[in-house]
């Protein structure tokens, strides 16, 4: 049997070829835009697989957009085969995307099934409007403390 362990969305993804570590680059939790609808370029799905014994896995995937009007797209279908082995690391290049406008969306990864498609998992974004001055108008900006009013204020021993 087959189970997704994680699944990250991320700008990103960097694979050493020599050690087959594999880095997530600036992973997404919101997407801003100064105008909408936008289409979004170059991002990345990250996942990792389990099996419970050592066997390989045929099947499909897909990936589905839910978007903020309750609407849902297919953004993709993939046919998988595994290998044998009981990890397994599936990424997906995803480009061209269009969010209508601000607000939740969630992207859906599911998997073909004897029943059907079964949701392996659903990982939620904003989707958020910005001015060219960088404040948002759909979520707060995060403030930042600079490093130098940090020493400030903690002045290390013996400083």
């Amino acid at each position: 049997m087959i189970k997704l362990v994680w699944a990250v969305l991320c700008e990103k993804v960097i694979t050493d070829q020599q050690t087959g570590q594999t880095s997530f680059v600036n992973c997404i939790e919101t997407i801003g835009a100064t105008k909408f609808p936008v289409v979004l370029q170059a991002f990345s799905l990250g996942t990792r697989w389990h099996f419970d014994t050592e066997s390989e896995f045929i099947g499909k995937l897909r990936l589905i957009l839910f978007c903020p009007d309750k609407s849902e797209r297919l953004i993709m279908t993939s046919d998988v085969h595994t290998g044998r082995a009981n990890n397994h690391r599936i990424l997906f290049a995803l480009n061209g995307i269009r969010l209508d406008k601000p607000g939740h969306y969630v992207l859906g990864l599911q998997r073909k099934s004897d029943h059907g498609w079964t949701s392996a998992q659903e990982i939620p974004f904003d989707a958020a409007l910005v001015t060219l001055e960088g404040k948002t108008k759909t979520l707060k900006k995060r403030t930042r403390t600079a490093p130098d009013k940090i020493r400030r204020e903690y002045p290390c021993a013996g400083s």
